[in-house]
């Protein structure tokens, strides 16, 4: 970049000076021990002709508790009027720890610089964090301008794209280091700015939807990242408090966590989340780039529908996760039915996957036979067709065609679309049941609900999971509904035919 964006800002408040940088029509963030007050005062020294902007504080980060060192020393600051600037745009979230390592830049107002102010080098010097919040800055060169008293709430950014990376927050005049909240963090005490930061894979509108519906989950006793001072630029939540809580959320969200990132081989956080939407926003900034079947989002909010309190919630966070499952899980695979120009027929009989297999095995004993002449003719269980990207090379054959004419192709058989029911007994609670329903589609399961329930529930929950798993699976197939108990006593058995509830 030839010059230092207008989005830069000089913060006063209280008689201190320190840094911030405009991320919205209205909105500037900046160090929460830099606006200690309610009100500052906001200077963009690339626009001169604008002069001071008001400005009232209307966030802090929750675990701040007043020092320079503490965690969440994020402040949002809410201008009385939009500056009219274009604000900052920030990098992909490991953007600082690339190779070759890129030149970091922040624009400070240290002493002797408070009208002007000035530039400091710097680079990451690992990516490891320092207890999980800050990451380490040093000097691009070993020497320079260092980021001392007034560089509080600067931006770092690539000094070749001018994107933001994170926020300086302090300073140790000894070892001449600084330390930097990366953007990362920052999205975690304010979830608004997840709109903003980078996450392949997800669209800003897809996480604005899915924040919404994570604040009106709410967390009883867990703070409040989610409202927006800036409603022309950020959609706030409708329900900022969660009242739709459910006590059930309580020393849930490390099970849910984990739950939903287990068989994806993502790695955990250590400990409990601080809140839901910090459970949400790992898997939104640790777990990658979602792929088919390695959905951890869509896994955690159809667990979360069923822990929370507001059946029109859990709905929609349901319809949430199906829309996600959709947009990045492969699409149908169409059965091949040969050709009329072709010379021959190319038949194949691709093998199942293991996770459908199992389920079809289980049920094969109880499954009637794929349609034929005669009504209740039997047969043995006849594979479904799988998907060309789970599905090894097939064993192809060469069937001639007749001598004279068109080849005659015979109509694909109708694959089997299961859907499995399984009960067990809770290991936390005697008197409750373990209850799931998934649904199996191209080799791959979805979970469509998981929840613990009494007895006497479990009959009318299953059924409604049902009808949410029939959106789930192939509409040209056959349905197949299989029941695995693993209650003392209870056997398996499997029914079948269009919406079968049994």
């Amino acid at each position: 970049m030839t010059r230092s964006p207008a989005w830069h800002a000089r913060i006063d408040a209280d008689g201190a000076v320190g840094s911030g940088f405009l991320i919205a029509d209205r909105t500037v963030l900046t160090c929460a021990h830099v606006a200690t007050g309610d009100r500052a005062s906001v200077v963009f020294p690339g626009a001169p002709g604008l002069g001071p902007l008001p400005a009232r504080v209307v966030l802090r980060g929750h675990t701040w508790t007043g020092g320079d060192r503490d965690p969440g020393d994020l402040a949002v600051l809410e201008l009385d009027r939009p500056p009219g600037l274009a604000p900052a745009a920030f990098a992909p979230l490991d953007a600082p720890y690339a190779s070759p390592t890129p030149k970091l830049v922040a624009y400070g107002f240290p002493y002797g610089y408070d009208e002007e102010g000035v530039q400091s080098e710097l680079r990451a010097t690992a990516r490891q964090l320092i207890r999980d919040e800050w990451a380490q800055l040093a000097g691009w060169r070993g020497y320079g301008q260092e980021t001392d008293h007034g560089f509080s709430g600067a931006a770092v950014m690539l000094e070749d794209t001018g994107a933001v990376a994170g926020m300086v927050v302090s300073h140790d005049p000894v070892s001449h280091t600084s330390r930097m909240i990366p953007a990362r963090i920052l999205a975690r005490y304010w979830a608004p700015l997840a709109d903003l930061v980078p996450t392949p894979g997800y669209p800003a509108e897809e996480k604005r939807r899915l924040r919404e519906l994570v604040a009106r989950a709410g967390f009883p006793g867990s703070p409040d990242p989610y409202g927006s001072p800036d409603p022309h630029s950020f959609h706030g939540s409708p329900d900022p408090h969660g009242t739709s809580a459910s006590p059930a959320l309580v020393g849930a969200l490390g099970r849910l966590l984990r739950a939903a990132v287990g068989p994806l081989g993502v790695e955990p956080p250590p400990g409990e989340p601080g809140s839901l939407w910090e459970a949400v926003w790992y898997l939104l900034s640790e777990a990658g780039r979602p792929e088919p079947g390695a959905l951890p989002l869509a896994e955690l909010t159809v667990r979360l529908a069923g822990l929370v309190g507001d059946e029109t919630l859990g709905t929609e966070l349901r319809d949430w996760s199906r829309a996600h499952r959709a947009r990045h899980d492969p699409p149908p695979v169409t059965p091949h039915t040969g050709s009329h120009t072709a010379v021959g027929i190319m038949s194949h009989a691709p093998r199942m996957p293991y996770a459908t297999e199992h389920a079809a095995q289980e049920a094969a004993p109880y499954a009637p036979a794929p349609y034929a002449s005669a009504p209740y003719t039997t047969a043995p269980y006849e594979a479904p067709h799988a998907s060309a990207l789970h599905a090894p090379a097939p064993a192809v054959s060469v069937v001639p065609a007749p001598a004279v004419g068109i080849p005659s192709v015979r109509p694909s058989p109708r694959r089997w679309s299961p859907i499995l029911v399984e009960i067990k007994r809770s290991g936390a609670d005697r008197g409750a049941l373990l209850v799931g329903v998934s649904a199996y589609r191209d080799g791959g399961r979805r979970l469509v609900g998981e929840e613990r329930l009494p007895e006497r529930e479990v009959r009318a929950w299953v059924l409604d999971r049902i009808d949410d798993a029939f959106a789930e699976i192939h509409t040209e197939g056959r349905e197949l509904i299989a029941l695995r108990c693993r209650a003392p006593g209870s056997t398996s058995r499997s029914t079948s035919g269009p919406r079968a509830r049994e």
